[in-house]
């Protein structure tokens, strides 16, 4: 057995799982459906506690330190879970789930938030204006919705993007972009 055989499991039934990231806080834990995955990295639909989604994130496989399914805090999730928790996401066939999520976000005007080079925490979030295979443009945003400047970021540099979480939705709604 490998280190994606049971998130490739349970990628194909559509179940929930827990990824494990936080060597400090082993309590601390991601739920949701794995969307896509690759050799490097997956990107998981996210749902919250009370059974919400929660966005899409960005993981690589490295830093997912230990994976459940079948728990009963899932089971307690999917009974919670509302009928459109997980809305139908499409994300182009580019290759690169990096690059993949990037050009989703910018074509549904959805905010991200980039953490880069393993730093721990986001270190930058707005608008993708475009997405390439070696870089990505955005216009940056402060967690108070104002205007950052414009970053052009290496995808090399990325490790973690969220998209569409509850903290970015509440950017978005501060920016106008959503309600």
């Amino acid at each position: 057995m490998n280190r994606t055989d049971l998130l490739k499991a349970a990628q194909g039934q559509g179940k929930l799982v827990e990824l494990y990231t936080d060597a400090d806080d082993l309590e601390k834990f991601a739920a949701g459906i794995v969307l896509a995955m690759d050799d490097e990295r997956l990107i998981l639909s996210s749902i919250t506690e009370s059974g919400a989604y929660d966005g899409l994130v960005l993981f690589p496989l490295d830093s997912i330190l230990m994976q459940a399914t079948d728990t009963q805090y899932l089971k307690k999730l999917e009974r919670l879970q509302a009928a459109d928790a997980f809305p139908p996401v499409e994300l182009p066939d580019i290759g690169r789930l990096d690059q993949a999520l990037l050009d989703y976000a910018a074509r549904r005007q959805l905010v991200v938030s980039v953490e880069l080079l393993g730093s721990g925490y986001y270190d930058c979030r707005g608008l993708v204006r475009q997405a390439g295979p070696e870089c990505f443009l955005m216009d940056a945003l402060t967690v108070y919705g104002e205007a950052d400047g414009v970053r052009l970021v290496p995808l090399k540099n990325v490790t973690q993007i969220a998209c569409d979480t509850s903290d970015e939705q509440i950017i978005a709604r501060l920016i106008g972009k959503r309600a």
